[in-house]
């Protein structure tokens, strides 16, 4: 499958990704059924995260009503790996599995914390932007989401943006808007 079946522009390309991975292994990590399961699936096959030379684009207006205070244009730094064994790392990729442990272990640390323990038992984080912050496929029903970690709100706030993994994937841009 060419790259460009998943984004729309050819020139935007992952470097450094994670190591191979099977159909087989994906879904013993990712144990979840999803709306669009499919596509996250030949993604991760095809290139099991990674990150761009320079940021991406995206914006939730495609999809969503904003206003002049809402995130709109969001810049995606890369897509985390996921993990063949516990434990294993690529740098500079975080993986996908110990980022959900650490904003899961982060709960304890604010004053809702099973609100946070829930968020990341109902989401899978996939993908990030420079500021440490993720964005999370919903488990229920497959849209892909937007948690500020940094923000007081976190995931009280969260932001969605994209009824699926693939409407985010296919709507990144190279360079930003005029």
């Amino acid at each position: 499958m060419p790259e460009n079946d998943f984004f729309n522009n050819a020139n935007l390309k992952l470097i450094g990704h994670g190591p191979p991975i099977t159909i087989e292994q994906i879904r013993s990590i990712v144990k979840y059924d999803f709306p669009g399961r499919d596509k996250f699936d030949e993604f991760y096959i095809q290139h099991n995260g990674g990150y761009f030379s320079q940021p991406a684009f995206f914006y939730r207006d495609k999809f969503y009503p904003t206003s002049s205070a809402d995130y709109n244009k969001m810049y995606v730094e890369g897509f985390y790996f996921l993990p063949l064994f516990e434990g294993q790392k690529q740098r500079p990729l975080s993986s996908s599995v110990k980022v959900r442990e650490q904003r899961e272990k982060y709960s304890d640390l604010v004053g809702y914390p099973d609100i946070v323990k829930h968020f990341v038992e109902t989401h899978f984080p996939f993908s990030y932007d420079s500021a440490d912050n993720d964005f999370w496929i919903e488990l229920k029903s497959g849209r892909v989401r937007y948690v500020a970690w940094d923000s007081s709100e976190t995931v009280q706030d969260v932001c969605d943006m994209a009824p699926s993994f693939y409407d985010f994937t296919s709507n990144l841009l190279l360079n930003p808007r005029d």
